[in-house]
């Protein structure tokens, strides 16, 4: 588990693109799962909104589709794409 604290969306999803660039270069894989906090929710919850991403991530990436393997829920905007 990666915590980024004050970051910008699109600075996090920067981070998840760097690991898993380098991580391609090795044998190995992985499934990142990216969850926002909405200043409201507990740590528990945060952390359980990213690991439900990660696993949606493992399914796509295990059904072949790389094109788009990330799925979070962004709760700063109340937009979930996957839950």
């Amino acid at each position: 588990m990666i915590l980024c604290f004050n970051q910008k969306s699109s600075t996090v999803e920067k981070i998840k693109d760097k690991i898993q660039k380098n991580i391609s270069k090795t044998p190995y894989s992985c499934a990142i799962g990216i969850a926002y906090n909405d200043g409201e929710s507990d740590f528990n919850e945060i952390c359980s909104w990213a690991d439900k991403a990660m696993y949606e991530e493992k399914k796509r990436t295990a059904s072949g589709d790389v094109s788009s393997a990330t799925a979070s829920r962004d709760v700063s905007s109340a937009t979930a794409r996957a839950h």
